[in-house]
């Protein structure tokens, strides 16, 4: 087998014919490539380092190695000798954007992970990993170090995105070998299959700051957002393949569906909760995703019904163009949901909108019902109650409309910022502030406020009912009233 393997190598090199034009301004290109993944080093050093040693791997020189490679650039070895086996680093955020590209550049629909384990010939016994194992590349059992590879393929093209060493389980426990190669501690042995898996976690959803969805059972199933999002940079998306929803099996956890409409298209985090609900007679997950599109799905099967662009077409990010944080609330076959942003980023314009869902396809146009502009940024869930619709805006305002036409009926100011959303009970409606204080107002068309207190610190949650009592919670106290 080994020797077939040669004399196929030996034709493929025969044959194979590279333009000259190809290699005119390679290194300029490759100066491209490597600056994004160099870029996420911590100091100028290892970025140069790490230029430098790309730049080596494909130059003249016999021996890929940090020594040989600093010689051919007239450097000390000693640097990048440490730079490459001992400085301490994070791959992770490399990675990400070796997996940002590829969804990028080569994601299609259709596309799938691949997971392949690759033997490499060694002569030795110190190199990490060598032992008498499969080698793949020649057929047989031989001495070989082993790495699994995940890969990405499409209808487009395919690419590497991830890989790991295979450490045999007697090399795992080898003390001695371990410290003698510098293995860290924390290397364990792990089958190829568990080494896949771990890969396929580490491309898996990237939450910024925080995963913040709620989850929703429904039938045998849970439904819930995965909060995939920029990294800290507010650029880079680190999991662009990772899904926005996911549906599992509520008593074996098994993935039943997942979805990733929004692709690399996020605008910060995502954070909303999904909803439930019959619409049309169909069973529908609905839920607003990181590029300010609201979309539904068919519960059983993740079937993307429909999609919805909360923004004016000629919204911009971040001045006018808003995500979706509000959980979107379903009401005799209509959807009702206000856009906004992260808190940090203050105040700005919103939207907020009335949805036929029983459309189909991009409903932005002919799935609108109404649209109400007279609203500021919204991470509050809408309260229906007597066919009106209450709805906050961060900005510190209470708007009351016609569930079915949109029409305003009254806007209440609560001279504050309002995190949580309203809770309508027993024809009252329930609304904290960061102020700390707790607006409680008649339900109905005329503006009519029936009580307000102060609980001693902002409010930033929803008031809960419970058996009798109404719980309210400020940020350092939890109140629990009831009549008497």
């Amino acid at each position: 087998m080994e020797r077939r393997f040669k004399l196929r190598k030996r034709e493929l090199l025969e044959e194979a014919q590279v333009n000259r034009a190809v290699f005119l301004g390679s290194l300029q290109r490759l100066e491209r490539f490597v600056q994004p993944f160099a870029g996420l080093l911590a100091r100028p050093e290892q970025q140069q380092y790490a230029s430098d040693f790309i730049a080596g791997l494909i130059s003249d020189v016999d021996r890929k190695n940090a020594e040989a490679i600093a010689y051919r650039d007239d450097q000390d070895r000693k640097p990048l000798q440490h730079f490459i086996g001992q400085a301490n680093g994070d791959h992770q955020p490399l990675i990400g954007e070796l997996a940002r590209q590829v969804g990028q550049q080569l994601g299609a629909p259709g596309g799938v992970i691949v997971f392949d384990p690759s033997g490499f010939p060694k002569k030795g016994t110190e190199s990490v990993g060598v032992k008498r194992q499969w080698c793949g590349r020649l057929g047989k059992v031989e001495n070989c170090q082993v790495g699994v590879y995940m890969g990405y393929a499409s209808a487009e093209e395919h690419a590497l995105v991830n890989m790991r060493r295979y450490l045999p389980e007697e090399w795992a426990k080898d003390r001695q070998r371990r410290k003698k190669c510098q293995v860290p501690k924390n290397i364990r042995f792990k089958t190829r299959h568990d080494l896949s898996l771990e890969m396929l976690e580490e491309v898996g959803a990237f939450p910024h700051n925080m995963s913040n969805s709620s989850p929703v059972i429904y039938g045998d199933l849970i439904f819930v957002g995965t909060s995939n999002g920029q990294d800290e940079s507010h650029v880079n998306i680190q999991s662009p393949l990772a899904p926005a929803i996911i549906a599992l099996n509520k008593t074996t956890g098994e993935l039943i569906w997942e979805d990733n409409s929004v692709d690399d298209r996020i605008l910060h985090g995502q954070w909303a909760s999904p909803t439930v609900g019959t619409i049309g007679g169909v069973d529908q997950v609905i839920m607003g995703q990181g590029d300010g599109w609201l979309r539904g799905y068919a519960a059983a099967t993740g079937e993307k019904l429909w999609e919805f662009d909360t923004n004016p077409k000629d919204s911009e990010w971040p001045r006018t163009r808003n995500e979706l944080i509000a959980t979107a609330v379903v009401y005799d076959d209509l959807v009702y949901i206000a856009n906004g942003q992260d808190p940090e980023h203050g105040e700005g314009v919103g939207n907020m909108y009335a949805i036929d869902a029983t459309q189909r396809g991009d409903i932005t146009e002919t799935g609108r019902v109404w649209y109400y502009t007279g609203i500021r940024r919204s991470i509050s869930t809408p309260a229906i109650y007597d066919g009106l619709i209450y709805q906050p805006d961060f900005s510190g305002f209470l708007h009351c409309l016609d569930a079915k036409t949109g029409e305003v009926y009254w806007v209440h100011d609560t001279f504050a910022a309002i995190w949580g959303s309203p809770l309508v009970v027993e024809g009252r409606v329930y609304l904290g502030d960061e102020d700390g204080d707790v607006v409680v107002l008649k339900t109905g068309t005329e503006l009519e406020v029936i009580a307000e207190m102060n609980l001693g610190s902002a409010v930033y949650s929803t008031p809960v009912p419970a058996n009798g009592v109404l719980f309210l919670g400020s940020r350092n106290r939890l109140f629990a009233l009831a009549a008497n």
